[in-house]
């Protein structure tokens, strides 16, 4: 079985941007097989995706959607921290990957989760596209110590509002399905990594860094109001 993964990393100014969107446009209507992109991609695709500084560029943040719909990829939502990179009191969603259709025929139990930053100011991107899922298939069971988990809220909430499809003809009942399926994966996944003794010491020390980092955020947003 054939896949392809292309890694970017995008310019800053727009006009660059634009010839790497149309590179990604032409590569994706000579393909026919699962592909995966993700990289930095230097624009967010909602003003969600930031937090301080000054309003981002509508314009650009169109034209990154737009490639996105015609590349007809998909953004599968994330773990962990809501941005991925940092400067000062600014805050964006830069880092990501997306997949096309039969990516996530063939990989349907894709994950991603965004690792803590340490000696750059992106965070690393984890993906996990869990192979072994191909060999066979188990019930889904909703574990009711899933909701002690003081994450367990943002975790849902995170995944359930990222975007499925951004053509807005999908039927209500697709995006449904989508969004349902894609949850399971996620609680599958998110499980795993949380309540498995073995990477207690891992998660640990993980979620450390995470409530630091945003510690970190919460006192320079306090510091601005403040001053």
């Amino acid at each position: 079985m054939n896949c392809f993964a292309s890694f970017v990393y995008a310019a800053c100014t727009r006009i660059n941007q634009l010839n790497l969107w149309e590179q990604l446009h032409n590569f994706s209507a000579n393909i026919n097989a699962p592909w995966c992109v993700g990289g930095d991609f230097n624009i967010i695709s909602n003003a969600s995706e930031r937090r301080g500084g000054c309003r981002p560029n509508i314009r650009a943040m169109e034209e990154f959607n737009e490639m996105i719909n015609d590349c007809n990829l998909i953004d599968i939502g994330f773990l962990g921290s809501p941005f991925t990179w940092c400067r000062v009191n600014l805050y964006q969603c830069l880092d990501k990957f997306l997949f096309n259709n039969e990516w996530m025929s063939q990989f349907s139990a894709s994950n991603m989760e965004h690792l803590s930053r340490t000696l750059s100011n992106h965070a690393p991107l984890l993906l996990n596209i869990n192979v072994n899922c191909l060999t066979g298939s188990f019930a889904f069971r909703f574990l009711n110590m899933w909701l002690l988990h003081d994450n367990f809220k943002a975790v849902i909430e995170t995944n359930w509002n990222a975007l499925v499809f951004l053509d807005n003809n999908i039927s209500g009942m697709l995006r449904l399905w989508a969004k349902l399926a894609r949850l399971k994966q996620c609680l599958r996944y998110w499980n795993k990594n949380i309540f498995k003794k073995i990477f207690s010491n891992i998660i640990e020390v993980t979620l450390r860094l995470n409530f630091l980092s945003w510690r970190v955020f919460i006192l320079i947003i306090l510091m601005k109001v403040t001053f």
